[in-house]
């Protein structure tokens, strides 16, 4: 019986590693040409031995790139929970929540777009974001 217990516990662990262990042949790197936008996903990126989030997505989203893509990538393959433009601004804001990153409170991206809406720039440090939401308040 003990030993039948046994088993059945190796075999629980082995199941739960593998539906929970990313994938070792997942391509994960934006500028390798196998990469797969439709396979997206922030878990990726900035843990240790990862790319920064930061350069994938100066690789994924160069300049020039349409709003479409960026809004198809973020919130169709990614699934970011949050997100919302200032069209007067041609400024897109997406929110990607704590377990995905090592953020508190989660992390926002926001996106600059051009009168075409194309990227123009990108902001992606939080501390940065909420530095200007408190210079706005202070007006």
């Amino acid at each position: 019986m003990k030993k039948m217990l046994g088993i059945a516990v190796l075999v629980a662990l082995v199941i739960a590693t593998v539906l929970v262990a990313p994938n070792p042949f997942k391509v994960t790197d934006p500028a390798d040409p196998r990469f797969d936008p439709e396979k997206f996903s922030f878990r990726d990126y900035g843990g240790i031995g990862e790319i920064p989030l930061k350069d994938a997505m100066q690789i994924l989203f160069p300049p020039g790139t349409e709003k479409s893509f960026v809004d198809h990538v973020l919130v169709d393959t990614a699934r970011v929970p949050n997100y919302g433009c200032l069209s007067n601004a041609k400024l897109c804001a997406y929110y990607y929540p704590v377990y995905m990153q090592d953020a508190k409170g989660g992390k926002k991206i926001l996106f600059v777009f051009d009168d075409e809406w194309k990227t123009a720039s990108r902001i992606y440090d939080q501390e940065f974001i909420e530095l200007i939401d408190k210079d706005k308040s202070n007006e």
